[in-house]
């Protein structure tokens, strides 16, 4: 008779997951530890790893591994051939002089993650890994890319960030992967990003956070399938893009650049949701950005706005609005006019005094943190749920989002 398994979930810590994998009870066959029972495990060295080998027979539910190599494992453990259950795998610490040769008899990986890798790798062997739709390689060092692209048909993201990439020779190559929906470059050194980017058929969603980025080459055009851009942590100096040139882009993401004003947003035909221009040089906002729609979620704060526009009749559709780190002196009137705001945050503006009656008095917020020395406040809906704001900002273009170990510096080299 099987016994109810009490399975682990994936966001635990992974000291909370070494400490109870031994003292929980429960077993899928009989002498199979629970601690394999669910959709995937994690192991934290080789010697783990041939534990859980014995077992394989009877995991028919695994199909993912995450696994912990020490910087002098010489190769990835063939051992990883008795889990051909297995669809998706991710390999840490993977050493100077540590071969790689095992993923190529693995032909049923559709996703595959490579991170923290010390010295250059030999990667070929992953071409043959033809049913991939998702590949990241994180930290490899490279500075081309390791695969043909007629082998990898099905792939739909590829995650290249913390390489030494400078991508004009190789936007051809990443042209002709038809089905890619989501590439990530993010800390590379790339000082320009080549306008034929853009022009992917199939791209909803680029990301080139933590590069050297001052513009795009050439003028780029219509796009109907972009949704979302992240160009964050760069030296961008001017919007790189027109909106009327995205009308379906949700999110753009810009914080840390050298942004001093925006352009008057084209309300027709366009779809903005999610925006941040968290810390760049704006002085103040178009009004045409305040009114526009569709818009929920606005931050830019760490600027050098003291003012925000009246807005006319229309008022504004914003659900979050974060001022923090300005030079406000005061609320700005144009609150009152943001019937659907349910949290403003207005921290360490250092001439603010006090919460005036028209915030206290507005129909969503009603919870209010205050602090001095130097003076904000945050303000909230009762029903606002921080938690599930910070969920919404996360990344949902790849599986493995979920994984508890997805926490690194992209920039470190």
């Amino acid at each position: 008779m099987r016994i109810p398994i009490l399975s682990i979930p994936v966001d635990l810590s992974l000291a909370l997951l070494s400490c109870t994998k031994h003292w929980m009870t429960g077993a899928t066959e009989p002498g199979v530890p629970h601690y394999y029972a669910g959709s995937e495990i994690l192991l934290f060295d080789t010697e783990e790893l041939q534990e859980a080998v014995v077992y394989a027979p009877y995991l028919p539910a695994l199909r993912r591994i995450i696994l912990q190599l020490d910087a002098d494992d010489s190769k990835v453990p063939e051992a990883l051939h008795a889990f051909q259950q297995v669809t998706q795998l991710e390999i840490w610490g993977v050493g100077a002089d540590c071969s790689l040769q095992a993923l190529s008899k693995m032909p049923q990986l559709q996703v595959l993650r490579i991170q923290s890798v010390f010295g250059r790798q030999n990667l070929n062997y992953i071409t043959a890994l033809k049913r991939l739709g998702e590949l990241h390689l994180i930290g490899c060092r490279l500075a081309n890319l390791p695969f043909e692209q007629s082998n990898w048909a099905n792939l739909e993201v590829l995650d290249l960030s913390g390489n030494r990439f400078t991508l004009e020779y190789y936007v051809e190559e990443l042209m002709q992967l038809s089905k890619l929906r989501a590439l990530r470059m993010d800390g590379n050194p790339i000082e320009w990003l080549p306008h034929r980017l853009f022009e992917h058929q199939r791209l909803e969603y680029l990301s080139f956070d933590g590069c050297k980025i001052v513009g795009i080459k050439g003028d780029v055009g219509y796009n109907m399938v972009f949704k979302e851009i992240n160009l964050g942590n760069n030296f961008l100096s001017a919007l790189p893009i027109e909106s009327v040139d995205f009308p379906n882009l949700k999110r753009l993401s810009m914080p840390n650049n050298k942004i001093t004003a925006l352009p008057p947003i084209v309300v027709s035909n366009i779809k903005f949701m999610w925006v941040n221009f968290r810390k760049n040089g704006l002085k103040t906002l178009p009004k045409s950005w305040l009114e526009y729609p569709l818009l929920s979620y606005l931050d830019v704060g760490e600027n050098e706005m003291d003012s925000l526009p009246t807005l006319g009749a229309q008022g504004s559709c914003i659900g979050y609005l974060n001022l923090d780190q300005n030079a406000f002196d005061r609320v700005p009137n144009c609150i009152v006019q943001m019937k659907e705001l349910n949290a403003l945050s207005m921290w360490d503006n250092f001439t603010m005094q006090s919460i005036p009656l028209f915030v206290k008095n507005h129909s969503n917020l009603s919870q209010f943190e205050e602090k001095t020395n130097p003076y904000g406040f945050f303000a909230s809906a009762r029903t606002f749920d921080r938690a599930d704001w910070k969920w919404q900002l996360l990344d949902s273009y790849s599986v493995l989002a979920s994984s508890p170990m997805h926490v690194f510096d992209l920039r470190e080299k």
